[in-house]
C-alpha cells in the first residue's frame, strides 16, 4: 500500500514538474520590444483619416451599432503622444483594428494596448492579434482580456508558432457593451522580437 501511495506521488510530482519545464514556453515582455520597431500603422492615433477628421488614418471601427458619435479623440486623457480613441457609453461592441501588417511565419511578436474606463469595468477589453494567409483568409487568433479599472493598464499578448501560410496580421481591440461607462484606448504596439531557427 505504502508503494502503491509513493508510486502516485512520484507520478503526480512528475507532472508537476513537466508541466513547468514543458508548458507554454512562449512568453515576452516589454523589455523585449525596446529598440524594436512598432509594426502598427498610427499607434497613438495622431493622425487623423484625411479629408475627413473624425476617425483616425488606418483604424477601421466595426459595430452593429452607429458608433459616429461616441468616439472621438480626447487630448486630456493620454498614455502617450497627444491623443487617445475615447469610447462613450458603447451600446454596442466596439472592434477598433488595425491595418493588415507582414509577419514572418517562423517568428514571435510581442503585442500591446493600453486601456482605462471611467468606473471599473464588469467585462474585460480583449486584444486581439488574428493572423492571415495571402488571400485573406484567417489563420490563428490570440487574445488576451482585461478588466479596466480607472488608470491606464497595459494587455500584453505574446504570438508565435503561426500557420505555414501567414503572410499578414492584424491587431484588434474589442471594447465591450457598457452604456454607463466610458473606455479610452492608446499606444498600441506589435513588434517582431524572437525569430525561430529554420
Amino acid at each position: 500500500m505504502k508503494f502503491v501511495l509513493k508510486a502516485c506521488l512520484t507520478v503526480a510530482a512528475l507532472i508537476c514538474l513537466t508541466s513547468c519545464f514543458f508548458g507554454p514556453s512562449l512568453l515576452f515582455y516589454d523589455r523585449d520590444i525596446i529598440g524594436k520597431p512598432n509594426l502598427i500603422s498610427n499607434p497613438d492615433f495622431e493622425m487623423p483619416l484625411l479629408p475627413d477628421k473624425k476617425l483616425p488614418k488606418d483604424w477601421t471601427f466595426l459595430s452593429n451599432a452607429d458608433f459616429q458619435n461616441i468616439i472621438s479623440w480626447d487630448s486630456l486623457s493620454v498614455q502617450n503622444g497627444d491623443k487617445s480613441i475615447k469610447i462613450d457609453g458603447p451600446t454596442q461592441q466596439i472592434l477598433i483594428v488595425s491595418e493588415a501588417f507582414p509577419v514572418d511565419n517562423r517568428s514571435a511578436y510581442v503585442n500591446r494596448c493600453y486601456v482605462r474606463s471611467k468606473v471599473p469595468s464588469a467585462t474585460p477589453v480583449t486584444l486581439y492579434f488574428r493572423t492571415f494567409d495571402k488571400i485573406g483568409n484567417r489563420k490563428d487568433s490570440y487574445m488576451n482580456k482585461l478588466k479596466t479599472i480607472t488608470y491606464w493598464q497595459e494587455i500584453l499578448l505574446s504570438t508565435g508558432f503561426f500557420h505555414p501560410s501567414v503572410q499578414f496580421a492584424r491587431v484588434i481591440i474589442s471594447i465591450p457593451i457598457d452604456p454607463e461607462n466610458t473606455y479610452w484606448v492608446d499606444n498600441i504596439g506589435s513588434y517582431h522580437v524572437h525569430a525561430f531557427s529554420r
